[in-house]
């Protein structure tokens, strides 16, 4: 089982260094990084959403000032009788809308496992289509190492998936 974990990380990582076409300027590497460095530099920016991809008691004790929270059960579809069913588009835009998601919003996930949870929500909005989204290079140890700030403040619009 963790090999598959392994792989599909990999896979994730792996695809972050295509590169695309831009009409206006050529080739153009995107990235589906963010350094964070990065997001401090950023962080205040009105269309920047940062999510915690992490157990609701890990984000409770400590989580990146302002990140919104998010975790598997929250992106499943409830209606099988079995678990980790992906939730549908509709069921992704009535919990981004709750939690005062739009869709001008620049997303920046993080984790505490390596990318590993955090992925799960970036392939899924990928395959929604959703263009301005990134994962958090290091996650949360990264950020506490170049000394962002943290919280145990929960963001008034975070409220309905704590």
């Amino acid at each position: 089982m963790n090999w598959n974990i392994s792989i599909f990380v990999f896979l994730v990582l792996a695809s972050a260094c295509k590169e695309e076409k831009s009409s206006e300027s050529g080739n153009i590497t995107k990235t589906y990084l963010m350094e964070p460095s990065e997001l401090k530099d950023q962080i205040r920016h009105q269309n920047i959403k940062i999510i915690d991809f992490r157990k609701k008691e890990i984000y409770k004790k400590e989580h990146i000032e302002d990140a919104l929270h998010i975790w598997r059960t929250d992106i499943e579809d409830a209606s099988y009788d079995y678990k980790d069913i992906m939730a549908n588009s509709l069921q992704i835009e009535k919990l981004f809308s709750k939690l005062g998601i739009e869709t001008v919003d620049t997303l920046i996930i993080y984790d505490d496992n390596g990318l590993c949870d955090s992925a799960r929500l970036w392939w899924k909005l990928q395959n929604d289509e959703y263009d301005h989204v990134k994962l958090l290079h290091g996650g949360i140890a990264a950020w506490k190492a170049i000394k962002g700030e943290v919280s145990l403040e929960i963001p008034l619009c975070g409220f309905n998936s704590i």
